[in-house]
């Protein structure tokens, strides 16, 4: 080649490298997260709108143009490799520094698994990673390969690119792969699926701008790390269902109020409930109940036949339920009132139904049919803790009438003051009890008290003549019906009463 040609050539490569140079200044990373170009999902991160991957460009059309001109000047003096060598030589740096600008650093999966980090930071780097992945698979890593297949042929352009950005790509993998291998917990739940959700969401971007040869290890490693964290979230799930089956029987609390346990799994389930989508993909087989539980667990409203029908994502939460309650029944079985035991599971079941209720995707998930069941249930509980109650009461009424032969005076006096004593009895020991819902709270109240006051009244007006003709019948009739339901308002105020 003379050295004209060589000086020509020079040339070419120093405009080429000035005009990438110029094209690749360290940028704000802000740019690619505006919102111009991002919308903001909760549980995902950012996701971007299709019209807006198309717009985005990290490098003028002007500039593209000038590089791809003299790309093709570089061909005939079979200079083209020089070109390529000098894209990755500006263009991968420039790509590491959007990541470092980041924020995102390189975690080894060592680093990790000993635990060297504290949770809290690694669910700041996963929040992050989720954004970062978003941006770099749908827009970054998409403008760059534009730019690489706009410069050279296709062939040679494709394979630029995966030079260019293969790393930054595995760097992201790694992450997320590091994650995957780490200790399982129940609390790493939600994060762990917001980014498997986030992987999901980005593989096909990724299998697409990675789709040849050269770049396979970039969609094995994708797909191997997907299928980990899809693990890690079924056995999550599994220690979740076995925590809940094994649950210690702890004391009730006391007054018949929620349990801590209650609450705990139906907000864990209730959150569970926004992942419907996700956890669908991921338990996709049904659990042998048979192995798992044993059939003395089985509640009547659970029966195979049914469960055959439910998906099992359905199983799974209806099964936490049903073992849940069966804890719930152990525990209520150490008050000493059966009155209390019935309130206590009536409360705790009311409030399963309620959160199921709240939410949507629960209630989808769950079905119509076995929440009602479950409704019927806290009637039931709230029936069932009633009638001792009213028994007690009401025993000290009896149904003699004056029309009965050989009623006594003094007879009728022992009623009432007996009666008297056992509402008092009552109305301290319900005073204290719990009931945490409101309209639950005044619906128990006013059906006891309607009862009551209609054997009350009915009783005293029986025996109207009798107590009219004592010389001072208040001191005998101790509670008109006003007093009555004042007192029976006081029921569950969660204080003594004097």
């Amino acid at each position: 080649m003379s050295l004209e040609a060589n000086l020509d050539v020079a040339q070419l490569e120093a405009e080429f490298r000035s005009i990438l140079i110029s094209q690749s200044s360290p940028i704000s990373v802000d740019l690619l997260f505006d919102s111009t170009y991002t919308t903001y999902d909760a549980t995902v991160g950012f996701g971007f709108h299709e019209e807006d991957f198309a717009n985005f460009k990290l490098m003028s059309d002007e500039c593209v143009h000038k590089l791809r001109n003299i790309a093709q000047r570089m061909i005939p003096a079979r200079n083209l490799s020089q070109g390529v060598e000098i894209y990755k030589s500006v263009r991968r740096p420039f790509i590491h520094s959007i990541l470092q600008g980041s924020g995102t650093e390189k975690l080894s999966i060592n680093e990790i698994r000993s635990n060297r980090f504290e949770w809290v930071a690694v669910e700041a780097k996963i929040r992050l990673w989720i954004r970062v992945a978003n941006v770099c698979f749908k827009v970054l890593f998409v403008s760059e390969k534009r730019v690489c297949e706009q410069i050279f042929a296709e062939n040679v352009g494709n394979d630029v690119f995966v030079k260019t950005v293969k790393d930054p790509a595995l760097q992201l993998i790694n992450f997320a792969e590091a994650i995957s291998t780490s200790r399982r917990s129940q609390e790493r739940l939600f994060l762990v699926l917001d980014l498997y959700k986030a992987l999901f969401g980005v593989l096909p971007d990724l299998e697409s701008m990675f789709e040849c040869s050269s770049s396979e290890l970039v969609r094995v490693r994708a797909n191997d790390t997907l299928a980990k964290l899809a693990d890690m979230v079924r056995g999550i799930l599994g220690e979740f269902e076995n925590a809940v089956l094994g649950e210690v029987l702890q004391d009730p609390v006391p007054g018949g109020g929620l349990q801590g346990s209650t609450i705990k799994v139906m907000n864990y389930m209730k959150t569970m409930g926004f992942y419907e989508q996700t956890l669908v993909r991921l338990i996709v087989s049904k659990p042998s109940i048979d192995s798992r539980y044993n059939v003395d667990l089985m509640s009547p409203d659970m029966e195979f036949a049914e469960l055959d029908a439910q998906t099992p994502l359905a199983i799974h939460f209806r099964w936490v339920i049903v073992v849940h309650l069966f804890n719930l029944e152990g525990k209520s079985k150490k008050y000493e009132d059966v009155a209390l035991a019935h309130l206590y599971m009536m409360n705790n079941v009311h409030y399963i139904v309620q959160k199921i209720v709240e939410s949507k995707e629960l209630t989808d998930i769950i079905g119509d049919g076995f929440v009602k069941k479950l409704a019927i249930r806290v009637q039931e509980e709230a029936f069932e803790y009633q009638r001792p109650t009213l028994r007690k009461v009401l025993h000290c009424l009896g149904n003699e009438g004056p029309r009965f032969s050989g009623v006594s005076r003094n007879a009728v006096k022992q009623k009432i003051r007996a009666f008297n004593a056992m509402f008092e009895e009552v109305h301290q020991t319900r005073a204290t009890w719990k009931v945490q819902d409101l309209q639950l709270r005044e619906e128990l109240r006013i059906s006891f008290l309607e009862k009551l006051i209609l054997a009350y009244n009915s009783f005293l007006l029986r025996f109207e003549s009798f107590i009219d003709s004592e010389r001072h019948p208040e001191a005998i009739v101790k509670y008109s019906a006003e007093d009555l339901e004042s007192a029976v308002f006081e029921f569950f105020e969660r204080r003594p009463v004097s």
